[in-house]
Protein backbone atom coordinates (compact mmCIF):
# COMPACT_ATOMS: atom_id res chain seq x y z
CA UNK A 1 0.00 0.00 0.00
CA UNK A 2 1.17 3.36 -1.17
CA UNK A 3 1.90 6.30 1.50
CA UNK A 4 0.37 9.49 1.87
CA UNK A 5 3.63 10.76 0.44
CA UNK A 6 3.78 8.87 -2.24
CA UNK A 7 0.24 9.35 -3.63
CA UNK A 8 0.68 13.05 -2.93
CA UNK A 9 3.74 13.18 -5.61
CA UNK A 10 1.43 11.61 -8.46
CA UNK A 11 -1.18 14.38 -8.00
CA UNK A 12 1.53 17.47 -7.90
CA UNK A 13 2.95 15.63 -11.14
CA UNK A 14 -0.03 15.81 -12.50
CA UNK A 15 -1.41 19.42 -11.82
CA UNK A 16 2.32 20.92 -12.50
CA UNK A 17 2.80 18.41 -15.56
CA UNK A 18 0.68 20.85 -18.03
CA UNK A 19 2.76 23.89 -17.37
CA UNK A 20 6.20 22.26 -17.23
CA UNK A 21 5.31 20.90 -20.38
CA UNK A 22 4.27 23.85 -22.32
CA UNK A 23 7.67 24.82 -22.37
CA UNK A 24 9.67 21.59 -23.20
CA UNK A 25 6.94 20.91 -26.08
CA UNK A 26 6.42 24.15 -27.49
CA UNK A 27 10.11 24.84 -27.81
CA UNK A 28 11.44 21.50 -29.73
CA UNK A 29 9.55 20.93 -32.09
CA UNK A 30 9.69 24.62 -34.11
CA UNK A 31 12.97 24.49 -33.25
CA UNK A 32 13.80 21.12 -34.75
CA UNK A 33 11.24 21.79 -37.92
CA UNK A 34 13.59 25.40 -38.31
CA UNK A 35 16.60 23.40 -38.42
CA UNK A 36 15.19 20.85 -41.53
CA UNK A 37 13.72 24.03 -43.04
CA UNK A 38 17.36 25.50 -43.18
CA UNK A 39 18.55 22.28 -44.17
CA UNK A 40 16.17 22.04 -46.95
CA UNK A 41 17.17 25.37 -48.29
CA UNK A 42 21.00 24.82 -48.00
CA UNK A 43 20.51 21.56 -50.10
CA UNK A 44 18.12 23.39 -52.65
CA UNK A 45 20.47 26.76 -53.17
CA UNK A 46 23.09 24.13 -54.50
CA UNK A 47 20.75 21.95 -56.39
CA UNK A 48 16.86 22.41 -56.10
CA UNK A 49 15.96 18.44 -57.62
CA UNK A 50 18.24 17.19 -55.42
CA UNK A 51 16.33 18.90 -52.40
CA UNK A 52 13.53 17.82 -54.00
CA UNK A 53 14.46 14.27 -54.37
CA UNK A 54 15.25 14.38 -50.63
CA UNK A 55 12.53 15.96 -49.46
CA UNK A 56 10.25 13.52 -51.74
CA UNK A 57 12.25 10.60 -49.62
CA UNK A 58 11.60 11.49 -46.54
CA UNK A 59 7.48 11.73 -47.67
CA UNK A 60 7.98 8.18 -49.04
CA UNK A 61 9.34 7.18 -45.88
CA UNK A 62 6.65 8.88 -43.75
CA UNK A 63 3.96 6.85 -45.62
CA UNK A 64 5.85 3.55 -45.69
CA UNK A 65 6.89 3.33 -41.63
CA UNK A 66 4.17 6.03 -39.99
CA UNK A 67 6.80 8.49 -39.07
CA UNK A 68 5.76 10.96 -37.47
CA UNK A 69 6.74 13.28 -34.38
CA UNK A 70 4.55 12.47 -30.67
CA UNK A 71 1.89 14.55 -30.08
CA UNK A 72 1.68 15.38 -25.84
CA UNK A 73 -0.54 15.22 -23.86
CA UNK A 74 -1.75 11.85 -26.03
CA UNK A 75 0.10 8.84 -27.65
CA UNK A 76 -0.30 10.22 -31.11
CA UNK A 77 1.26 11.65 -33.88
CA UNK A 78 0.80 15.15 -34.87
CA UNK A 79 -2.48 15.00 -37.62
CA UNK A 80 -0.32 16.81 -39.85
CA UNK A 81 2.85 14.84 -40.01
CA UNK A 82 6.01 16.96 -40.64
CA UNK A 83 7.21 14.38 -42.19
CA UNK A 84 4.52 13.99 -44.86
CA UNK A 85 3.72 17.56 -45.64
CA UNK A 86 7.36 19.15 -45.78
CA UNK A 87 7.04 18.37 -49.15
CA UNK A 88 4.99 21.22 -49.75
CA UNK A 89 7.27 23.15 -47.82
CA UNK A 90 10.18 21.94 -50.13
CA UNK A 91 8.03 22.78 -53.06
CA UNK A 92 7.47 25.99 -52.07
CA UNK A 93 11.29 26.32 -51.61
CA UNK A 94 11.96 25.45 -54.90
CA UNK A 95 9.46 27.68 -56.47
CA UNK A 96 10.93 30.46 -54.57
CA UNK A 97 14.17 29.73 -55.92
CA UNK A 98 12.80 29.54 -59.22
CA UNK A 99 12.18 33.35 -58.93
CA UNK A 100 15.29 34.36 -57.76
CA UNK A 101 16.81 32.97 -61.09
CA UNK A 102 14.85 34.15 -63.06
CA UNK A 103 12.54 31.78 -64.43
CA UNK A 104 9.57 29.22 -62.61
CA UNK A 105 10.16 25.95 -61.54
CA UNK A 106 8.15 24.40 -64.46
CA UNK A 107 7.58 26.96 -67.16
CA UNK A 108 4.32 27.55 -68.91
CA UNK A 109 3.08 24.98 -70.80
CA UNK A 110 -0.89 25.29 -72.25
CA UNK A 111 -1.38 21.40 -71.79
CA UNK A 112 -0.14 21.17 -68.22
CA UNK A 113 -2.33 24.48 -67.49
CA UNK A 114 -5.00 23.19 -69.02
CA UNK A 115 -4.94 19.73 -66.99
CA UNK A 116 -3.85 21.56 -63.79
CA UNK A 117 -6.92 23.71 -63.86
CA UNK A 118 -9.04 20.83 -64.94
CA UNK A 119 -8.06 18.54 -61.75
CA UNK A 120 -8.40 21.54 -59.43
CA UNK A 121 -12.09 21.98 -60.59
CA UNK A 122 -12.69 18.43 -60.97
CA UNK A 123 -11.91 17.89 -57.42
CA UNK A 124 -13.71 20.84 -55.99
CA UNK A 125 -16.81 19.14 -57.83
CA UNK A 126 -15.94 15.59 -56.78
CA UNK A 127 -15.55 16.66 -53.08
CA UNK A 128 -18.44 18.87 -52.87
CA UNK A 129 -20.94 16.80 -54.24
CA UNK A 130 -19.54 13.75 -51.74
CA UNK A 131 -18.89 11.72 -54.84
CA UNK A 132 -16.95 9.33 -52.48
CA UNK A 133 -13.71 6.75 -53.64
CA UNK A 134 -11.73 7.27 -56.74
CA UNK A 135 -12.63 4.47 -58.97
CA UNK A 136 -10.23 2.26 -59.31
CA UNK A 137 -7.89 4.26 -56.88
CA UNK A 138 -7.67 0.54 -54.80
CA UNK A 139 -5.68 -1.08 -57.24
CA UNK A 140 -3.14 1.22 -56.90
CA UNK A 141 0.16 0.60 -54.74
CA UNK A 142 -0.68 1.68 -51.03
CA UNK A 143 1.60 4.63 -51.37
CA UNK A 144 -0.55 5.88 -53.93
CA UNK A 145 -3.71 4.81 -52.93
CA UNK A 146 -3.49 6.30 -49.57
CA UNK A 147 -6.12 9.08 -48.84
CA UNK A 148 -4.35 10.22 -45.54
CA UNK A 149 -4.60 13.58 -45.07
CA UNK A 150 -2.30 14.07 -41.93
CA UNK A 151 0.70 12.10 -44.07
CA UNK A 152 0.07 14.04 -47.36
CA UNK A 153 -1.63 11.32 -49.73
CA UNK A 154 -0.36 11.48 -53.50
CA UNK A 155 -3.48 12.81 -54.49
CA UNK A 156 -3.61 15.20 -52.20
CA UNK A 157 -0.20 16.36 -52.92
CA UNK A 158 -1.01 16.57 -57.10
CA UNK A 159 -3.84 18.57 -55.76
CA UNK A 160 -1.81 20.66 -53.99
CA UNK A 161 0.82 20.75 -57.11
CA UNK A 162 -1.97 21.42 -59.91
CA UNK A 163 -3.57 24.58 -57.95
CA UNK A 164 0.25 25.98 -57.74
CA UNK A 165 1.29 25.54 -61.01
CA UNK A 166 -2.56 27.45 -62.39
CA UNK A 167 -2.41 29.96 -59.61
CA UNK A 168 1.20 31.12 -60.93
CA UNK A 169 0.45 30.90 -64.43
CA UNK A 170 -2.86 32.57 -63.88
CA UNK A 171 -2.48 36.53 -64.66
CA UNK A 172 -5.65 37.81 -62.82
CA UNK A 173 -5.18 35.85 -59.71
CA UNK A 174 -1.64 37.13 -59.53
CA UNK A 175 -2.79 40.83 -59.71
CA UNK A 176 -5.38 39.87 -57.28
CA UNK A 177 -2.93 38.37 -55.02
CA UNK A 178 -0.91 41.86 -55.33
CA UNK A 179 -4.06 44.15 -54.37
CA UNK A 180 -3.74 45.85 -51.11
CA UNK A 181 -6.19 43.89 -49.29
CA UNK A 182 -4.04 40.92 -49.58
CA UNK A 183 -0.87 42.57 -48.17
CA UNK A 184 -1.91 41.14 -44.80
CA UNK A 185 -1.40 37.79 -46.47
CA UNK A 186 1.45 38.43 -48.33
CA UNK A 187 3.64 39.68 -45.61
CA UNK A 188 2.65 36.32 -43.68
CA UNK A 189 3.80 34.54 -46.88
CA UNK A 190 6.90 36.45 -47.08
CA UNK A 191 7.47 34.88 -43.44
CA UNK A 192 5.81 31.68 -43.60
CA UNK A 193 9.04 30.05 -41.44
CA UNK A 194 8.17 32.81 -38.32
CA UNK A 195 4.85 32.34 -38.49
CA UNK A 196 4.59 28.88 -38.45
CA UNK A 197 6.96 28.30 -35.93
CA UNK A 198 4.84 30.60 -33.64
CA UNK A 199 1.84 28.96 -34.53
CA UNK A 200 3.52 25.57 -33.57
CA UNK A 201 4.40 27.06 -30.76
CA UNK A 202 0.62 28.59 -29.56
CA UNK A 203 -0.73 25.24 -31.11
CA UNK A 204 0.75 22.80 -28.61
CA UNK A 205 0.43 26.02 -25.72
CA UNK A 206 -3.20 26.04 -26.67
CA UNK A 207 -3.62 22.60 -26.60
CA UNK A 208 -2.09 22.17 -23.29
CA UNK A 209 -4.04 25.10 -22.06
CA UNK A 210 -7.44 23.72 -23.17
CA UNK A 211 -6.65 20.14 -21.33
CA UNK A 212 -6.04 21.32 -18.24
CA UNK A 213 -8.81 24.20 -18.64
CA UNK A 214 -11.62 23.06 -21.02
CA UNK A 215 -12.90 26.55 -22.65
CA UNK A 216 -16.12 26.62 -24.98
CA UNK A 217 -17.28 26.74 -28.34
CA UNK A 218 -16.68 30.36 -28.67
CA UNK A 219 -13.88 30.47 -26.50
CA UNK A 220 -11.96 28.70 -29.32
CA UNK A 221 -13.30 30.85 -31.71
CA UNK A 222 -12.24 33.66 -29.76
CA UNK A 223 -8.44 32.24 -29.34
CA UNK A 224 -8.74 31.20 -33.34
CA UNK A 225 -9.11 34.96 -34.38
CA UNK A 226 -6.45 36.12 -31.70
CA UNK A 227 -4.11 33.97 -33.15
CA UNK A 228 -4.37 34.70 -36.33
CA UNK A 229 -3.58 38.75 -34.82
CA UNK A 230 -0.46 37.32 -33.41
CA UNK A 231 0.61 35.56 -36.60
CA UNK A 232 0.02 38.67 -38.70
CA UNK A 233 2.17 40.35 -36.05
CA UNK A 234 4.77 38.19 -35.92
CA UNK A 235 5.13 38.79 -39.52
CA UNK A 236 5.33 42.66 -39.35
CA UNK A 237 8.10 41.89 -36.25
CA UNK A 238 9.89 39.96 -39.10
CA UNK A 239 9.54 42.38 -41.31
CA UNK A 240 10.36 45.28 -39.57
CA UNK A 241 13.68 43.31 -38.77
CA UNK A 242 14.30 42.58 -42.12
CA UNK A 243 14.15 46.31 -43.35
CA UNK A 244 16.70 47.66 -40.63
CA UNK A 245 19.30 44.90 -41.16
CA UNK A 246 19.06 46.28 -45.19
CA UNK A 247 19.34 49.76 -43.86
CA UNK A 248 22.10 49.04 -41.62
CA UNK A 249 24.12 46.74 -43.71
CA UNK A 250 22.75 47.12 -47.32
CA UNK A 251 25.91 44.78 -48.68
CA UNK A 252 24.16 41.62 -46.46
CA UNK A 253 21.63 41.19 -48.38
CA UNK A 254 20.92 38.63 -50.45
CA UNK A 255 22.30 39.26 -54.24
CA UNK A 256 19.85 38.13 -56.76
CA UNK A 257 20.35 34.18 -57.79
CA UNK A 258 22.33 34.30 -61.77
CA UNK A 259 19.84 32.72 -63.99
CA UNK A 260 20.95 29.38 -65.43
CA UNK A 261 23.47 28.89 -68.35
CA UNK A 262 20.21 27.78 -70.72
CA UNK A 263 18.27 30.82 -69.19
CA UNK A 264 21.14 33.18 -70.23
CA UNK A 265 21.86 31.99 -73.85
CA UNK A 266 17.96 32.14 -74.55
Amino acid sequence: MASPEQTEEPKKARNLGPLKMIYREAAKYPLQLALAAIALLAVGMRNVWAMLALSACVWILAHLTGLNLPNWPGDWGWFLNPFGWQLVFACGIAIGLGVMKGRPLVPFNPVLFVLSWGFVLFSAFWVKLEMGAVPGLAHLPALLADTDKGALAFLRLVHVLALAYAVIHTGWVGALLSSAPMRPVATIGRNGLAVFAAGSLLAILLQVVFEAWPVSDFGKMLFIVAGIAVHYAVALRFDDRKRTGRARNPKAAMPPLRPDRETSNA
